[in-house]
């Protein structure tokens, strides 16, 4: 097909008429039929999740909605770019389940490294709250450090979250989990021989890799929406807060019970950063409660 260059009105004509000739797409029709199937047996299996997260996420926006409407002149500066960054990042949280329920597990996991690092944010605005802005810029003026969120997280926080973290980036980085482990497959002959192309099939692994992860994301944002941008201030103006602490209870108990230590290690985690949160608010030394924290071996 010869495009002219010099006629824009032809060229977008004879476009127009080369994608009416090739839709509909097979392809696509196959990868919706896919995704369908894929959404009715992940319902079937992990509806009860699926539930509790709409459940909770809803809380969380009904939270920061009303916050919208009351008044905030006792929020310190820093408070309105904590507020902004998490609203913002709503989004790609609601997104992680519908790219799960749909069996876009790399999706899903890159969604959740956003989630994770808004988080580590909010807390590094916290403690560096001379200059809220700095967690936004790449360099910002001394004295605050370029936001590092593995050396914030192992060297200021003390916390053992990396190997989350590094779970997820590598999914992120070109799903290069999935490609290393099916070339391995390949090399040792290992089942069927695969078939390379579009396809979306069912791995509760993967499926059970990501709901710990997005429903300690959304209990992270909903403890610091309800304990820091609400706060006991404005608890009579936010009716909403209410089922959000509920919310809070449901999934701590499941946090705190999850049959991996890591996840229940992690509970007690949250805790500790948020009370670090709150002593930073304050204008307390949480450099020194970082000190004074006993150290937790490795699971």
């Amino acid at each position: 097909m010869e495009i002219p260059d010099d006629d824009p009105v032809e060229a977008t004509r004879l476009i127009d008429e080369w994608v009416d000739r090739h839709l509909p797409s097979q392809v696509l029709f196959n990868a919706r039929a896919q995704e369908e199937g894929h959404a009715s047996r992940f319902l079937g299996a992990y509806g009860r999740s699926v539930g509790q997260f709409e459940v909770e996420f809803t809380a969380l926006v009904e939270v920061i909605n009303r916050l919208n409407f009351v008044q905030r002149e006792m929020w310190p500066p820093h408070r309105s770019v904590q507020y902004a960054l998490l609203a913002h990042n709503l989004k790609p949280l609601r997104s992680v389940m519908d790219r799960l329920t749909k069996g876009y597990y790399p999706d899903a996991l890159g969604l959740l490294r956003v989630a994770y690092e808004t988080f580590i944010r909010l807390v590094f605005i916290s403690v560096h709250q001379d200059d809220p802005w700095g967690a936004l810029m790449r360099k910002p003026p001394p004295p605050t450090p370029p936001f590092n969120l593995t050396g914030f997280v192992r060297d200021q926080l003390r916390l053992r979250w990396a190997t989350s973290y590094s779970v997820l980036s590598a999914f992120t980085h070109s799903n290069a989990v999935d490609v290393l482990d099916s070339l391995k497959r390949a090399a040792t002959r290992q089942g069927e021989p695969e078939r390379f192309g579009l396809s979306i099939d069912f791995d509760p692994n993967r499926i059970e890799l990501v709901l710990p992860q997005v429903h300690f994301a959304l209990l992270a944002y909903l403890r610091f929406a309800v304990d820091r941008l609400v706060g006991p201030e404005l608890r009579p103006q936010v009716a909403e807060a209410a089922i959000a602490v509920e919310a809070i209870d449901v999934m701590t108990f499941f946090l705190r019970t999850h049959p991996k230590r890591y996840w229940r290690d992690v509970a007690v985690d949250l805790d500790y950063v948020l009370a670090l949160v709150a002593a930073a608010d304050a204008g307390a030394n949480w450099r020194e409660m970082v000190q004074t924290r006993p150290v937790v071996p490795p699971s």
